[in-house]
This record gives C-alpha cells, structure tokens and sequence, in this order.
C-alpha cells in the first residue's frame, strides 16, 4: 500500500469526479440490462425458467441495484438544502 508524507497508508479510491462518474455509469448499466431482461422476457423474447442462470444473474443485479438505490435515497449526501437552492437561483 502506499504511504503518505506521515507514513500512514494513503487511500487508493478517494472522491474523484472520473471515479464518480465511472461508477454512475455503471449502475445504469446495470438498471438498463434489467430492465431489457424485463422487456424481453415480457414479450415472449426467451422464457425465463429456460434461461435460469441468466435469470439468477439478473436477480442478484435487481437486488444490488435496489440496496445501492436505497442507500442513496437514504443517504445525507450530495443532497443541497432547499435554501441553498433557492439562493442560488434554482
């Protein structure tokens, strides 16, 4: 691991904008393969039952999708008061 200017151990994944952005993008991934897994399996695309690996693999991506989404309703931050809002014009 690296070490900083006091000898402790320097975080590797920290607040980068790049890093932020990568991960967003890859959640809406996520969201949007289920949600065509959804749109095919309605339409008579493949039948789930026969396509069980697939359609475990998919669950466990709903549910990581639905505790990521939770956690960030729940979540304090990034959130911008609503007065902070109204002061800036938005």
């Amino acid at each position: 691991m690296p070490r900083g200017r006091g000898g402790g151990i320097v975080a590797l994944v920290g607040p980068d904008p790049k890093n932020n952005a990568a991960v967003a993008l890859l959640w809406a991934l996520i969201a949007a393969a289920i949600v065509l897994f959804i749109f095919f399996a309605a339409f008579g695309g493949f039948d789930p039952a026969e396509a069980k690996t697939t359609s475990v693999v998919v669950a466990v991506l709903a549910l990581l999708w639905l505790a990521h989404a939770w956690k960030r309703l729940l979540s304090t931050e990034n959130t911008s008061p609503r007065s902070d809002r109204e002061r800036r014009g938005y």
